[in-house]
């Protein structure tokens, strides 16, 4: 790629051509088994940007998915400490995943998508609109 990318979240005056997203700088993956814990749902962010499409569409998906996690844990109400922490971290991820939806947001501007595309192992995205 000839053009350096701009990363997803820094500031810019001029929108960039390309954006770089690593979405682990944006939300860390949250591992059961770190809390001591199996056999419980969790969400592996890299996974929803593995293909190309739009980076929008599917960062509000991912949020949605955070959100419903989110929501059944917290009504388990559960008095272990691993799932209450656990609980606390998917939250915490669950805003991040806001946050970096409002990132890609402000990447797209008045486009209409914000493609993904990889190269090199690096998840690229640009806005780009329909050919006329």
């Amino acid at each position: 790629m000839d053009v350096i990318p701009h990363k997803i979240g820094e500031p810019f005056v001029e929108p960039p051509i390309v954006f770089q997203l690593d979405v682990n700088d944006h939300i860390q993956y949250v591992d059961p088994s770190d809390y001591g814990l199996s056999d419980v749902k969790s969400i592996d962010p890299n996974k929803y940007f593995i293909t190309s499409g739009d980076a929008v569409e599917k960062a509000k998906i991912l949020y949605a998915h955070y959100v419903k996690l989110r929501d059944e844990l917290q009504s388990l109400n559960s008095t272990d400490q691993n799932m209450i922490n656990y609980t606390t971290a998917i939250t915490f991820a669950t805003e991040q995943a806001a946050t970096m939806l409002e990132h890609l947001k402000t990447a797209k501007g008045d486009h209409c998508f914000l493609e993904t595309e990889w190269d090199c192992h690096v998840l690229f995205v640009k806005a780009k609109d329909p050919r006329r």
